[in-house]
């Protein structure tokens, strides 16, 4: 389960891990900062041109850490 905090409530991103080949951490976080830029973009929150820039820093400010997977939707629920 993914969830981005800092955005709020009802920005919430799940991914149903036990369903989806192992990826990198790094890989990872660069798509799940793609599809939250791509999304402030869209309701025109941010322009592309600064999506572009934050996307070419080395550090993001976006992290992801997959090693705990919950089993099961209670536990994806009570982690969240």
């Amino acid at each position: 389960m993914i969830r981005n905090k800092s955005l709020g409530r009802s920005l919430l991103w799940f991914i149903d891990f036990h369903k989806v080949p192992r990826i990198d951490d790094s890989r990872l976080a660069e798509l799940f900062a793609r599809e939250v830029l791509g999304f402030l973009v869209r309701r025109e929150l941010l322009s592309p041109e600064w999506a572009d820039r934050l996307l070419s820093w080395r550090h993001t400010g976006f992290s992801v850490h997959s090693r705990v997977r919950a089993k099961t939707k209670k536990e994806a629920e009570r982690v969240g």
